[in-house]
């Protein structure tokens, strides 16, 4: 039997900083993150330049060009971006003018295996404009310097996009080595037969999707491919930042055939390696789950990497995937306790439903200005962040909306997101981790008292919440459908008056999905404490049998905001 993914210190730790946060600020664990200036990374994933129509892509169709490249990176000056990291495709072809992996050696192998490519997507035309010479990073690079950026590299060592079972010929996505191993069970795991049902990424070792695969990196032959390919970023292009990506992600050993302290030894070693090859000054980070358990999965001991002389890890950015969701849902607290480097809260653009029945995520509501700035103040209250990091932020655009970069060039003003309005949310898809109470989602039965215990932190000093605020709670995926006057919920004892209205206390271009799922009660802000807040539901008809509530927001307004723009 191999070790277990947290040691009896992580765990002991664990116990230790949860009690505190039940009983005081977690701020006195960590003071240094409250008066550090804040930090803001803003991750760059490419492929959102060629598919995305923008101030500087007309036509999602046309062909990649540099100056779309330049216009992603030009369009966050001024914003308070301290690095901007470029994500140079899925990380399995190489879209630089690799020696180790020449894109011409690429086209011709796909081409005798395949035939002519067909596809004509993104991936395919930014593939063909590196084929036909373009140097990405290097242009990145002096894009991000010409607006006063950091520029960084954050390389996806397992992105399973691309890694279909059996393969899928797509050009400029589907590696050789990939294909090559695509039968080989010691150098991939095959999550066939799996759906999302097993995947919370941060909980679990399958891929989300069925028939996708993830490399393993106990294999030598995995190990030595994705090794190479950063050796060689690293060595072409003096001076750039890297970042290893385990949130695309985060599936990278079997668990069952390896010990923890192996997966340390492999990581620590690659760690090492990578520093060894960057230029002084450069930094090396890590983005990786919020989750103790998952980073003994693939073999990440924050503090070690920390303070080990031969990796002197510079940062950590605590991802959240494809959905944005609170600090206070995960261990970013022990972690802020475990290390003294800068730790930085991820946010992106969405939140995202997991469906109870089908397990697959379904839903999808774009983040209002609330929102973002209640995730922001989440995080420097519950685990005090250094900073703030966006992960695809720009796909507000997907919808034909401009990303709120009016929004984001606040979040790293501590004194602006404790005077702004808030609006928490708790959702299925990753459960609110509580201190006591419930999970979602609720399932209610007739007679049986439901609890969620949730995090709320108050505004700053001098700002105070307006009389009322709104309470919602979400089923799952049909209209809310029973009689409000059988369903009693409760917040700190105290029991809610229902509302007919539905709809988000704040206005907002950003559509509100479905309300007609929510069941909506006035919320008295005289009720909310700082802190442990606890949330009760009880029904008291049979048709409440089954209904899941996955989805539970508070929406708080404060006094004299004018902070509450529209996106």
């Amino acid at each position: 039997m191999h070790g277990s993914p947290m040691s009896s210190a992580c765990l002991a730790l664990a116990a230790v900083v949860l009690a505190v946060s039940v009983s005081g600020p977690i701020a006195a664990l960590n003071p240094k993150g409250a008066s550090a200036a804040k930090l803001l990374h803003f991750n760059n994933d490419l492929t959102n330049t060629e598919s995305q129509v923008s101030p500087f892509h007309h036509n999602s169709s046309d062909p990649y060009s540099e100056a779309v490249l330049r216009g992603s990176v030009a369009e966050t000056q001024g914003l308070g971006v301290t690095t901007h990291l470029l994500s140079p495709g899925f990380c399995w072809v190489a879209w630089w003018p690799s020696v180790v992996a020449p894109p011409q050696s690429y086209d011709q192998w796909f081409r005798g295996m395949f035939g002519p490519p067909t596809s004509v997507g993104t991936v395919a035309r930014i593939f063909e404009y590196v084929l036909g010479g373009g140097d990405i990073i290097g242009e990145f690079m002096s894009a991000a310097k010409a607006v006063g950026e950091r520029s960084s590299v954050s390389f996806r060592i397992n992105d399973f996009q691309s890694c279909d079972v059996p393969p899928v010929a797509n050009y400029g996505g589907l590696s050789k080595f990939w294909f090559d191993n695509s039968n080989n069970s010691n150098a991939i795991q095959n999550s066939k037969g799996f759906n999302a049902t097993c995947c919370w990424e941060h909980k679990c070792q399958c891929s989300c999707y069925d028939g996708t695969a993830s490399m393993i990196l106990s294999d030598p032959d995995v190990l030595a491919d994705r090794r190479s390919l950063m050796l060689e970023i690293l060595k072409m292009y003096r001076g750039v930042d890297f970042e290893i990506d385990f949130e695309r992600w985060p599936r990278v050993f079997d668990t069952t055939k390896t010990s923890l302290a192996t997966r340390e030894a492999l990581i620590t070693q690659l760690l090492r390696d990578l520093r060894a090859a960057m230029a002084p000054g450069a930094q090396l980070g890590l983005r990786v789950p919020p989750d103790l358990e998952v980073l003994g999965f693939i073999g990440v001991d924050l503090h070690s990497l920390a303070t080990d002389p031969e990796v002197m890890l510079d940062y950590v950015t605590l991802g959240v995937s494809y959905t944005s969701y609170l600090a206070s849902s995960t261990d970013c607290a022990i972690l802020r306790a475990n290390v003294s480097i800068p730790l930085l809260f991820e946010l992106t653009n969405q939140i995202e439903e997991m469906n109870s029945h089908e397990g697959i995520p379904t839903t999808h509501q774009l983040l209002t200005n609330e929102m973002l700035a209640t995730i922001a103040l989440d995080a420097f209250s519950t685990c005090q962040a250094d900073g703030i990091a966006t992960f695809n932020f720009e796909y507000y655009r997907s919808v034909g909306l401009e990303p709120p970069y009016h929004t984001l060039a606040q979040l790293t003003n501590e004194s602006w997101v404790q005077q702004t309005s808030q609006y928490w949310f708790w959702i299925a898809r990753h459960g609110a981790r509580s201190d006591g109470g419930g999970d979602l989602p609720l399932t209610l039965h007739s007679q049986e008292p439901k609890n969620l215990t949730v995090r709320i932190t108050p505004p700053g000093a001098g700002v105070s919440y307006l009389e009322m605020g709104r309470l919602r709670l979400r089923r799952d995926h049909q209209a809310w459908g029973v009689p409000l006057e059988n369903v009693v919920v409760a917040f700190n004892g105290n029991i809610l008056t229902p509302t007919a209205n539905t709809s988000r206390l704040f206005a907002s271009d950003v559509a509100d999905v479905d309300v007609g799922q929510y069941a909506a009660f006035d919320l008295p802000s005289r009720l909310v404490q700082r802190g442990l807040n606890r949330l009760g539901v009880t029904c008291g008809s049979a048709e409440c049998d089954g209904l899941n509530v996955m989805q539970a927001e508070v929406m708080l307004p404060v006094q004299n905001s004018d902070r509450e723009h529209t996106h």
